[in-house]
């Protein structure tokens, strides 16, 4: 008797002979077919010994198996039916009766495809057998003749790639009436090609087709003319037409909030109405070539309500707005071009580009053509020392060059007066402090947060030695000696005016004394190195030591340099670390209960930094600083707040002698 192994191999010939023939008149059904279909596969064999005859009759363990390879590699598909019954060497089995899954694991549209057979324990049968198929069967892979590339897939993520030069979708309409094509969803139509081309998608936008104008697009509403009339003859791609003549918006651009409110912008050809985002309005009247806004009067560029835009506004009359028309906090900004280079190479002449700018990153400054030239623009910062102080003529009104205050205590611009016990002003005025202009309302000042006898200077400033952000002059925190008042934070290129020092009196929060400390813009200054302490209203006078100044107590240390107005309060003997009034008006501060006479010139006092009154000054006259313009008293009270009381620093026609 043979071995099982030999066996099956001689009985396997056999077998493969009516594979063969089985499995052409066998079908199976695809996984995504109705699931009434039987996905099984009928299959047929015969068991036979070496020598022909039939192997016995009885139930046999067999594996099936599906391969996309003639040998070795990984089944696609396998089964083991363990009770096969073999009569007279024969058997029938379902393919797929125990793994169901036959018909989702094996794509028989794809080939080749081969069918593994193993009895029993024996190793699987070799070669396999390639599944092929009927002649007839053949013809499956067609529809009335046509290859399944000639058709149209319609179903959820199905794709057809067409590689031929053949129209990919061909449509050939005969009949004199009904839709070439017609979409819907849920019963309305979302897309419909008619019998004469013309479009519509959804249930409104039409898009008409004609052979009026060559390659136009045409969305039209309700128009039913072939020709529309184009102005000039223009022949445009893209046209839109609308059949109302009132309340019509051929094209909106924008979004719909469901409140039925919600377009945002439209292209018009009638009055913008309330609309927000953008409007284009092409006039009503003849005269209207192009009209921005209501019928031709502005052109807003921004966001916000119809007349009240908030960026850029062209005005009709040649004008534009950038920012806001009236004041608010928003801060918009006019951007010019940088330019990296010193040549100028844009045209600047009377006619072209007057009153052009650019900002010139090779200068750090603006540039603008002016009377047919470029010249650079000064800054306050440019300007420097010319620049900082309290501009003469900005007093109340009627009052021009009254920097003294003659006429009145508070006329004189930026002048602080005592106006209340525990209470000074400081006058209108317009100052450049710290690197910008600012012009100052009348300031009222408390003082009541002062402790008795102390100082404290009155500076448009905040402790850190910024600029207030107000613009208004505050009261600094007071301390016990006036070189020790707190003080701005000194800058040379961008000083903080101060306008005063005050004491309290012997009452805390009470006014006691005022001195003037203000400097002007037709000042002539200069930078100043000084090794002592000092403050606004001192003045200093040469030493020894090349280019330093100091604040002296005895006249007959050396020539007047200067009266200091703005300082770091510090001494040095090496850095810039004040600036002087060296020509021209300014302040001095005189001892409480001295005297000032007019033209009376000033010289040092034995108080260090203040300064006394001579009216027979000594021989040389070396400590001469001038001529004193104004007078001061000796006493101060709440009802006497003329010139002649409360202030302590009289008014000096500054020319110091050499």
């Amino acid at each position: 008797m043979v071995t099982m192994r030999q066996k099956y191999k001689q009985l396997f010939v056999c077998f493969g002979i009516l594979v063969a023939i089985t499995a052409a008149v066998s079908v199976i059904t695809p996984a995504n077919t109705n699931a009434a279909v039987n996905q099984q596969i009928n299959f047929q064999g015969k068991l036979a010994n070496p020598d022909g005859t039939n192997v016995t009759d009885g139930n046999y363990s067999i594996v099936f198996s599906i391969y996309s390879v003639a040998s070795a590699g990984t089944a696609i598909w396998t089964e083991t039916q363990g009770t096969v019954a073999v009569s007279g060497g024969n058997f029938q089995v379902q393919l797929g009766s125990v793994n169901t899954a036959l018909a989702s694991l094996v794509d028989f549209n794809t080939t080749p495809l081969y069918l593994g057979v193993k009895i029993g324990t024996d190793a699987e049968m070799t070669p396999r057998v390639q599944f092929t198929a009927a002649p007839y069967a053949l013809n499956s892979d067609k529809l009335g003749g046509l290859n399944s590339s000639g058709f149209i897939q319609i179903g959820p993520g199905s794709v057809q790639n067409d590689g031929t030069t053949n129209a990919s979708v061909f449509l050939n309409k005969t009949a004199a009436s009904g839709n070439i094509l017609q979409l819907q969803k849920n019963g309305a139509d979302i897309a419909v090609i008619d019998n004469t081309g013309s479009t519509t998608f959804g249930q409104a936008t039409k898009v008409q087709n004609g052979t009026y104008t060559s390659g136009l697009f045409l969305i039209n509403n309700g128009l039913t003319s072939a020709t529309p009339a184009f102005p000039n003859a223009y022949s445009p791609s893209l046209a839109v037409r609308s059949s109302q003549t009132s309340g019509s918006r051929p094209l909106f651009l924008g979004y719909d909030d469901g409140t039925g409110t919600g377009w945002a912008s439209y292209i018009n050809a009638g009055a913008c109405g309330s609309f927000t985002t953008m409007c284009f309005n092409f006039g009503v009247g003849a005269t209207n070539t192009v009209a921005l806004e209501n019928s031709g009067t502005n052109l807003f560029v921004g966001g916000g309500d119809d007349g009240n835009f908030t960026n850029v506004i062209f005005k009709n009359t040649g004008s534009v707005i950038v920012g806001s028309q009236t004041t608010d906090a928003n801060q918009v900004l006019l951007q010019p071009d940088s330019f990296s280079t010193l040549a100028d190479t844009a045209t600047c002449t009377t006619t072209t580009n007057q009153g052009a700018m650019y900002y010139s990153t090779a200068t750090g400054g603006m540039r603008a053509c002016i009377n047919g030239a470029w010249e650079d623009l000064i800054s306050t910062g440019g300007l420097g020392l010319l620049a900082y102080g309290v501009v003469p003529d900005s007093a109340n009104a009627g009052t021009p060059g009254d920097i003294a205050g003659v006429s009145n205590y508070s006329n004189s611009p930026c002048k602080v007066v005592w106006t209340a016990t525990q209470q000074v002003t400081v006058s209108p005025c317009v100052v450049f402090s710290g690197g910008r202009k600012l012009v100052i309302p009348s300031t009222a000042l408390s003082t009541t947060g002062l402790a008795a006898n102390v100082y404290a200077n009155i500076c448009i400033s905040t402790p850190a030695g910024a600029v207030t952000t107000t613009g208004l002059p505050v009261l600094l925190t007071g301390n016990a000696t006036e070189t020790s008042a707190t003080l701005p934070v000194f800058s040379a290129n961008n000083p903080v005016a101060c306008f005063a020092t005050v004491r309290a009196s012997a009452t805390a929060g009470n006014v006691g004394f005022i001195w003037d400390t203000r400097t002007f813009t037709n000042t002539q200054k200069q930078f100043a190195t000084i090794n002592s302490v000092n403050n606004a209203g001192f003045i200093v006078v040469g030493t020894t030591t090349m280019g330093v100044t100091q604040t002296v107590a005895t006249v007959t240390t050396g020539p007047i340099r200067g009266i200091v107005v703005a300082t770091a309060g510090t001494a040095s003997t090496t850095t810039v670390n004040a600036i002087i009034a060296s020509v021209g008006p300014a302040f001095v501060k005189f001892p409480s209960g001295a005297t000032a006479t007019p033209n009376n010139v000033l010289q040092t006092n034995t108080t260090a930094g203040y300064g006394t009154s001579n009216a027979s000054p000594a021989i040389g006259a070396y400590l001469v600083g001038g001529l004193l313009m104004s007078s001061i008293s000796t006493s101060c009270t709440t009802t006497n707040t003329l010139l002649s009381a409360c202030q302590y620093s009289p008014l000096v026609d500054f020319r110091p002698s050499r």
